[in-house]
């Protein structure tokens, strides 16, 4: 397993970059498709399971890009 200190340390990289990657420009993008899915995970926070919106774009070449996570 991982430390506690690691563990911290690795969420404030990861939130960091996350806040750079979701202020990203997408206004030279071009999707076919948009697709939107839940997944619901399986880990529980007060009682409750959590729900990620996910979106992904299909690009004119047919490359699927990760478009949003919240």
């Amino acid at each position: 397993g991982l430390s506690a200190p690691v563990v911290s340390r690795l969420k404030n990289c990861w939130s960091e970059e996350y806040a750079q990657w979701s202020q990203r420009d997408l206004s030279e993008k071009r999707y076919c498709y948009l697709y939107a899915d839940g997944i619901h995970t399986a880990v529980r926070f007060k009682d409750k399971r959590d729900c990620l919106l996910v979106i992904i774009g299909v690009t004119v070449h047919g490359r699927k890009e990760l478009v949003s996570v919240s």
